[in-house]
Order: structure tokens, then sequence, then C-alpha cells
């Protein structure tokens, strides 16, 4: 097949695929640290502290409220 034209200057053609390889890299490495996180539990334990702190924002009965009057069904007994 041969060497296809991206439409670019000559000079120019190695510019897509170095884009190309660099955000394949960074999908790489944001995807590795993603598993990390998991298999070592630090993304559970963000979830569940990000949980604790919504539970404790809805305990201010003027935030409760002011959800409610947003159309959130709020149960505070969770």
């Amino acid at each position: 097949m041969g060497m296809r034209q991206l439409g670019l200057p000559d000079e120019m053609q190695w510019l897509m695929p170095a884009v190309i390889f660099i955000v394949g890299f960074i999908l790489i490495i944001g995807g590795l640290v993603e598993i990390i996180g998991i298999k070592t539990g630090l993304k559970a334990k963000r979830f569940e502290k990000m949980l604790q702190q919504s539970k404790d924002r809805l305990k201010d009965s003027q935030y409760a409220s002011q959800l409610r009057s947003f159309g959130y069904n709020i149960d505070i007994d969770q």
C-alpha cells in the first residue's frame, strides 16, 4: 500500500501520528492509574469518603430542604 498523505505539507506529516501517539500514551497511563486505584481499594475508599460527606451534608436541615425544593427525593434516615 505505501504511505498515505494526511493533507498536510510535507514538513508537517509527522504531526498527526505524533498527536495520536501522545494521546494514546496518556490514555494508557490514565487507564493504568485507574486500574491501580481499583485494585488497591483507593477508589472505593474515596467513594466511601464522598458518601459520608454527603450524608453529613444531609444532616443540615436547610440543605436538605433546599434539595427538596429542587425536586430531589431526600431520605434522611439512610
